[in-house]
């Protein structure tokens, strides 16, 4: 936000280091000391922008171009900030959608094997009785259209752009973006 203050030659930060030496916030480590102490590292090479770690103290890796650097530190400061007070948190574009998908997947197993059960008591002839043997094709047929419904919502949810939005839309990261656009108030 624009109360920080940025130390350092050319304002981005060192290779590696703590909070305190790459920012100067007085509000933000009077509140919260210890982050003053949580290591930052600067990987100009990573393919994400940058993410928070709340190993001990705390770590924070920026990753990406230089220009971005003040934005990703504030960004994953807020992240660590959300973290110390049980504030909604943030989360990681590729992550985002696993519980929904690892319940979709689990569902989808228990209707396919449902169905599977159901057509070996149809193909076994075991099943004499007209009635329920109509009652059965009927369930597989029901099965069968769950299967395909549960099939596009398992495509939907590992679709990269749906993560994405999804990503975007937790409000541990809407918080961290408005921490970032306010650097440029004031």
């Amino acid at each position: 936000d624009d109360a920080a203050k940025w130390l350092g030659a050319h304002q981005y930060l060192p290779m590696s280091g703590k909070a305190a030496a790459a920012i100067e916030h007085k509000k933000l480590f009077e509140a919260y000391p210890d982050l003053a102490n949580a290591n930052l590292d600067y990987i100009p090479k990573q393919s994400y922008s940058s993410h928070y770690t709340n190993r001990g103290v705390g770590s924070i890796t920026i990753g990406g171009a230089k220009k971005d650097q003040r934005s990703s530190t504030l960004h994953e400061l807020q992240h660590a900030v959300q973290n110390k007070e049980g504030f909604a948190l943030g989360g990681a574009r590729e992550t985002v959608t696993y519980p929904a998908q690892n319940k979709l997947v689990r569902e989808f197993n228990k209707t396919a094997d449902e169905l599977s059960t159901l057509r070996e008591s149809l193909v076994s002839g075991e099943v004499k009785n007209t009635d329920r043997y109509n009652k059965i094709l009927a369930r597989a047929s029901s099965l069968k259209d769950e299967l395909n419904s549960l099939q596009s919502q398992i495509f939907e949810v590992s679709d990269p752009v749906f993560r994405h939005e999804m990503y975007r839309r937790l409000a541990g990261e809407i918080e961290a973006r408005n921490v970032e656009l306010r650097q440029f108030s004031g």
